[in-house]
């Protein structure tokens, strides 16, 4: 199995400081998070572009994705009312599409929908996203990017068999895969192991961290939650997956370099890194 750390746990610091101990602590990939202050498609520039690939040079770092969730006050919904709102979401993943080829990353990963509106039944609100999501293929597809959706608890797609059901309404897209979130899964109400096990052709990477399901689910760090993370790697490992896992540390404060470096050990003492 090929593992990678998400930045998203990194927010107090630049993204070339979150590189530098991501590779301390023995990593070699990364997701990096489209949002300050790491990458931002509203001043993204060439110059920071080759800053980027320098520090991921002197690392000895590969980006495995692009995590374009946008950031925590950003609220622009695919299935927003206003279609201003919807076409600002739309122009920020396509945004990080072109961002992605500019940097050689080969997906980029989007949250599957978004909370339906009171004003909209299921069934809209699914031809809607459809709608929306042919629009983003056309041009990604041109930029040779994959768009994973990340099914969620709360949002249009929140189980497999719905994320299932609308690759097969776009035909099964060789550019739209799946990210499975074993944490979401689980506050779902699906079995993780299971489920992987049922959509694996589909499934590009996995995010991995520790759940608390409650009425709005909260992401903690390995240990620490509901989700039995060694049995779900060893389930992994049966179903011979070959994709990258990204570790989202979940940390409220920046983790620290001995906890990443005691993540990387568990890993290996597991016989899973």
């Amino acid at each position: 199995m090929k593992f990678a750390l998400s930045t998203k746990s990194f927010r107090q610091f630049s993204l070339e400081q979150s590189i530098q101990s991501i590779a301390k602590a023995g990593f070699k990939n990364l997701d990096i998070l489209a949002q300050k202050p790491h990458i931002n498609p509203g001043d993204f520039t060439a110059a920071y572009a080759a800053q980027i690939q320098r520090a991921l040079q002197d690392n000895k770092l590969t980006v495995v994705a692009l995590d374009a969730y946008g950031p925590p006050d950003f609220n622009p919904s695919w299935l927003a009312e206003d279609w201003k709102e919807r076409e600002e979401r739309i122009r920020y993943t396509l945004d990080c599409a072109r961002i992605a080829a500019a940097l050689g990353i080969k997906y980029v990963t989007i949250p599957a929908g978004s909370p339906i509106p009171e004003s909209m039944d299921y069934n809209e609100a699914w031809r809607l996203f459809v709608a929306n999501m042919f629009r983003v293929l056309s041009t990604v597809g041109r930029l040779g990017i994959t768009i994973l959706l990340r099914p969620s608890p709360d949002i249009l797609i929140s189980t497999a068999d719905q994320a299932i059901a609308f690759l097969r309404e776009l035909e099964f897209p060789e550019n739209l895969k799946i990210a499975f979130d074993p944490a979401h899964a689980r506050c779902a109400g699906e079995d993780p192991c299971s489920t992987i096990q049922a959509i694996l052709p589909q499934t590009a990477c996995i995010y991995l961290s520790d759940v608390v399901c409650s009425e709005s689910h909260s992401h903690v760090p390995i240990g620490e939650g509901e989700l039995d993370v060694k049995a779900f790697l060893n389930c992994l490992m049966e179903a011979s997956f070959d994709g990258y896992i990204i570790i989202d540390p979940a940390s409220a404060e920046q983790p620290s370099q001995e906890s990443l470096e005691s993540l990387n050990k568990w890993l290996k003492e597991n016989d899973f890194f």
